[in-house]
């Protein structure tokens, strides 16, 4: 069985931990402790991300994947790098939780920025839901140097993955 996770920090963001996503869950704080199963839930439901009217998803850590379920970014904020920003804060998140992937979905009007992202749209035809896509082993080259991380935390350290 793999070694246990240590929860990295989401600042602006509230964390829980459980069975299943966003049931059973139970906050948890940055450095924080768990087996790597289960589900890491985070939101910005409380308005700590700014310039994100709401942002919410979920890390399936058995499964190695980052889901973002719904992002949302404040009018007076859009075309200002706000959301690009978020998404490389998430997908750092998912990928010091040791995730390889992110999903998600897109609205029809947010398909071209989720394409700059370099993310790959699936799904369905014109004006439906499609499914997001992108690796993160090939975005975060530090991926496969985790265990260098895991040893600076054991020594106290802080360090991030650079995820271009």
């Amino acid at each position: 069985m793999p070694a246990n996770l240590t929860i990295p920090a989401l600042d602006g963001f509230s964390l829980e931990y459980g069975a299943t996503p966003f049931t059973e869950a139970a906050p948890i704080l940055p450095g924080q402790v768990v087996e790597p199963r289960g589900y890491v839930n985070f939101s910005n439901i409380d308005g700590g991300a700014p310039g994100v009217k709401l942002c919410y998803g979920t890390a399936n850590l058995s499964k190695k994947f980052i889901t973002i379920a719904y992002i949302e970014v404040e009018p007076e904020s859009r075309n200002r790098g706000v959301g690009k920003d978020i998404v490389r804060k998430l997908e750092a998140f998912g990928a010091e939780l040791g995730c390889r992937e992110v999903r998600g979905q897109s609205v029809a009007e947010s398909e071209v920025f989720w394409e700059k992202m370099g993310y790959s749209l699936r799904g369905r035809g014109e004006g439906k839901r499609k499914g997001i896509h992108r690796s993160l082993e090939e975005r975060c080259p530090g991926l496969a140097a985790r265990v260098s991380i895991q040893k600076a935390a054991k020594k106290g350290t802080r360090q991030y993955l650079d995820c271009v």
